[in-house]
């Protein structure tokens, strides 16, 4: 399968799009337990965490399911199904605008 770019996408990016995504346009993951969260996988970006699942999961591939429908879910609340994009100046290449996450 390839990218908009025509690139090759890798098995990870095939099976969580939306992971994939995230950590190309917004932020970053963490996976695995530590001592300043309870949960073992979490979503996060400059302004802190954005989402956090379970203690624990039976597989990582459960908890990477898990993260990329949270993911997925927090995309289209952000962007809809039709989000605007804006052309990356001097390419053809568009770019989809940086979310403001209200936190509560």
């Amino acid at each position: 399968m390839r990218d908009s770019k025509g690139r090759r996408r890798s098995p990870v990016e095939q099976a969580y799009p939306s992971v994939a995504r995230w950590v190309r346009e917004y932020g970053w993951i963490e996976i695995g337990q530590d001592q300043a969260s309870r949960s073992f996988v979490r979503a996060l970006d400059e302004g802190g965490l954005v989402w956090e699942g379970d203690a624990t999961y039976p597989t990582i591939d459960d908890a990477l399911r898990a993260l990329e429908a949270s993911l997925a879910q927090w995309i289209r609340e952000q962007f809809g199904r039709c989000p605007p994009c804006t052309r990356l100046e001097g390419s053809g290449e568009f770019r989809l605008p940086r979310p403001s996450i209200k936190r509560g």
